[in-house]
């Protein structure tokens, strides 16, 4: 579906799907099974996941939100994606047929300059992990996941019901830099993070050199959020994978 909206487009998502201009504030997304953000191949990719996206008209600069996921199946996932080169196709099935994994391949895509990357609070190997995917099609795909929590005194992961990342994409000279901090609704009640903690709030897990170019800065950027679950979860479980995004930030 896509919504009608100067502001933004959703791809993916039930017809009865809403949300308003101030979706900035507060939206959520609902991924089925079998929903993917990837790429298969130098010229295949698998679009199937709920976005919520707007249309950067001017230089990127950077996007950044706060994301919680209610987690129930290893490879659950929720955060932010950008796609240069045009934008993403998107799919024109029903929420019923979402339930089946398809293949998007658009022949009107130019796949010389078409690249995105994404990266997502998800649970891998059953913990919690920071992954970014980078699809290049001059190279293919580099994909890299990082714990998201061990290291940080006062959080502990498995008790948290919905975890929650604030992640952030952002435009360093012709490289895409890669951020994360932890809000402070995930510290522990009576935890006073240390002066040195607080300075350094944003962590860096990755960069990826020349993401930009000369001519992906001319073309619009699509940008903004998603949620998957990209393998068939247990019925029990299979109303959903549901993803909260809180202050939504493109500049």
């Amino acid at each position: 579906m896509q919504l009608s909206s100067s502001v933004y487009e959703v791809l993916n998502t039930p017809p009865e799907f809403e949300h308003s201009d101030e979706a900035t504030e507060y939206f959520s997304l609902t991924a089925p099974s079998n929903t993917k953000l990837s790429r298969k191949s130098l010229e295949e990719d698998e679009l199937t996941a709920p976005m919520l996206l707007h249309r950067k008209r001017q230089p990127f600069t950077l996007a950044e939100v706060t994301v919680s996921v209610d987690f129930q199946a290893d490879w659950d996932q929720g955060g932010l994606v950008i796609f240069l080169g045009g934008h993403p196709v998107q799919s024109q099935q029903s929420s019923r047929s979402l339930r089946r994994p398809y293949v998007v391949v658009d022949p009107r895509l130019n796949r010389t300059s078409h690249k995105w990357a994404r990266v997502a609070l998800e649970m891998t190997g059953g913990e919690l992990h920071i992954s970014t995917l980078v699809a290049n099609p001059k190279c293919g795909v580099d994909w890299a996941s990082t714990p998201a929590f061990p290291h940080i005194q006062g959080i502990h992961a498995a008790d948290v019901s919905m975890p929650s990342l604030r992640l952030k994409l952002e435009r360093v000279g012709a490289d895409l830099w890669v951020w994360y901090m932890v809000p402070e609704t995930q510290f522990q009640a009576g935890y006073v993070p240390t002066p040195e903690f607080v300075s350094r709030q944003w962590r860096k897990c990755r960069e990826v050199v020349n993401f930009f170019d000369e001519q992906s800065m001319k073309d619009d950027v699509w940008v903004g959020c998603y949620a998957s679950r990209p393998v068939e979860a247990e019925p029990e479980i299979d109303e959903g994978l549901f993803v909260e995004f809180e202050d939504l930030e493109i500049l």
